[in-house]
């Protein structure tokens, strides 16, 4: 089981795993900043808050 801890002491590989990290954190407060606007300009109505999770801008591969 610690073998496979042996990948995380390459620089290269935290490098990438942390940057992905930040990545992930920086679309998190995009999508919550998008809600809050909604809402805000909505009143918070359910019907305009509800697609944002299914029409909300992806990443692409």
């Amino acid at each position: 089981m610690l073998s496979s801890f042996k990948l995380f002491r390459h620089p290269f590989i935290r490098a990438i795993l942390v940057s992905n990290l930040f990545s992930q954190f920086g679309i998190w407060v995009r999508n919550f900043s998008i809600l809050l606007f909604v809402m805000e300009r909505t009143g918070g109505d359910a019907l305009a808050v509800a697609p944002l999770s299914c029409f909300r801008p992806h990443r692409c591969c």
